[in-house]
This record gives structure tokens, C-alpha cells and sequence, in this order.
């Protein structure tokens, strides 16, 4: 596996929301591609195997979220507008797929999610204000859901789409800001549900709140209810001494 020793585009180096890679360079160290989503604007950067340097993707900024598919890389940005990018040309190829609009409650945040059969686009809505002295000021409301379909147009080309869901099967959906997976056959787990964890950024990373960590348990997509994974006095195992170890981003351990 080469090492690449260029430096990251100018203003990048302070903040790195995600990183993805396309393969596993140990098993090929001559074919692959990292993206990262850096930088306070959140703008795309590439790396290839054999690059000596970091390139910036023109595609935009407030990215949100990419995820590794069929061979190209997804990303939706802050307005909800997706896009793919091919990388068997010399330069990545980018072509617009569709935008999501979430109706009604804000949309937070959005994530990429790929099933053993499809890819998802989930939105979450968070409602902000002061919900108890525990809850703090901001919790998440609800999800929407959609699968990414392509209807074929003849000549090899499709005209892609995303077409709300409610229900995903026996799959069950982990949410996450580093990493959101889709698993099936858990038996701990109830199947058509998304699990999510408290992601908010900006609760996290201002020390004076104290108010992140708080926000995650168990969506029912068909019934869209909320259940909490933890007991109702779960306050109880959050004493105010303890409470900036809460802060840290949300990590989905699997065996």
C-alpha cells in the first residue's frame, strides 16, 4: 500500500467529517479511492492509489453524507441534492441523481445507507427547543426513508429516482455520523427500525451546553413511533460530573 506524502487542499486540515474508501487497500494497494468530507464547508477531496497528492472535487460544499455503491461513490449535500461519481474515467465523472425534499418537520440530517438489495437515503427531522431539563434543547422527531430506483431510458441509460418507503423488510438500519450500516437476521434487534444515536454537532462540540448525548433510541418505520433503548431512568446513569463524556461521537460496535 502506498503512502501518499501530498498535503491536504489549503483550509482542510482542521476539521474531517468522514473518510471512505472504495476497496480494501490491503487487497488491492493498486486500485482504490479515498474520499474525505473536510473542512468547515465540507467540501469533497480524492485520493487515488497511485495520486502523490490530495485533488478537490468541484462538485460543491455542505456535504453530508457519502457511502461506496455499486462501484461509485454517493453524496448528498445540505439541500438534499444527491450526486454520483464514477471513477473509471482519468477524472471523476460527476452526474447529478435527484434531490430529496423531506416535507414538513426540518430535515437535520440526511445519511446513505446501502442494503444487501438497495440504497437508501434517510432524512431526520429534529424539532429544537427546551423539551425538560433533562432532554435539553433538541430532539429527533422522526425519519424519512427512500430507495433509489432507475428506470432504464434505453441506450444504456437510466433516469434515476428516490421513492419514499415505509417499509424496509426484516432490515434494520444503524445511523451513526461516522458510519451508518443496514444488518439483517438480528435477533436482539426488531427488524423495520432505524437505530440512531445523538449526532448533533454543534451540541457536541459547545462544552457550555452540556446538552448532547441524549438524543437517540429505536424509529419504527412502519408505525413511526419512537422507543427509548435505554431504561426510563436512564438519567440516573447520567450524573452531572459525567455528563462531557457524552459528547463524543456516536460509535456502532458490531461482533
Amino acid at each position: 500500500m502506498r503512502k501518499s506524502s501530498g498535503s491536504l487542499p489549503l483550509g482542510t486540515t482542521t476539521l474531517f467529517t468522514k473518510w471512505l474508501c472504495s476497496s480494501n487497500p490491503s487487497q488491492h494497494p493498486d486500485d482504490y479511492v479515498v474520499i474525505i468530507i473536510c473542512g468547515l464547508q465540507r467540501h469533497l477531496v480524492l485520493c487515488r492509489a497511485t495520486d502523490k497528492s490530495w485533488t478537490s472535487l468541484p462538485g460543491g460544499d455542505y456535504y453530508e453524507d457519502i457511502i461506496h455503491y455499486e462501484g461509485k461513490f454517493y453524496a448528498v449535500r445540505k439541500n438534499g441534492s444527491i450526486e454520483s461519481w464514477d471513477f473509471a474515467f482519468s477524472f471523476p465523472k460527476r452526474r447529478d441523481v435527484a434531490t430529496v425534499k423531506v416535507v414538513g418537520l426540518p430535515c437535520k440530517k440526511k445519511y446513505l445507507i446501502k442494503t444487501s438489495e438497495y440504497l437508501l437515503l434517510v432524512g431526520r427531522s429534529v424539532r429544537y427547543q427546551e423539551i425538560d431539563s433533562f432532554n435539553g434543547f433538541y430532539k429527533t422527531l422522526g425519519f424519512d426513508v427512500f430507495k433509489l430506483e432507475e428506470e432504464e431510458q434505453g441506450g444504456n441509460t437510466t433516469k434515476p429516482s428516490w421513492v419514499q418507503v415505509k417499509n424496509i423488510g426484516d432490515n434494520v438500519l444503524f445511523l451513526g455520523e461516522s458510519e451508518s450500516i443496514s444488518l439483517r437476521e438480528l435477533p436482539e434487534c426488531s427488524e423495520d427500525c432505524i437505530y440512531f444515536t445523538d449526532d448533533d454537532e454543534g451540541a457536541r462540540l459547545n462544552i457550555n451546553t452540556l446538552l448532547g448525548g441524549r438524543d437517540l433510541g429505536v424509529f419504527s418505520i412502519q408505525d413511526g413511533i419512537i422507543k427509548p433503548y435505554y431504561p426510563n431512568n436512564a438519567r440516573r446513569l447520567f450524573p452531572r460530573p459525567i455528563r462531557l463524556q457524552l459528547l463524543t461521537p456516536p460509535v456502532w460496535f458490531a461482533e
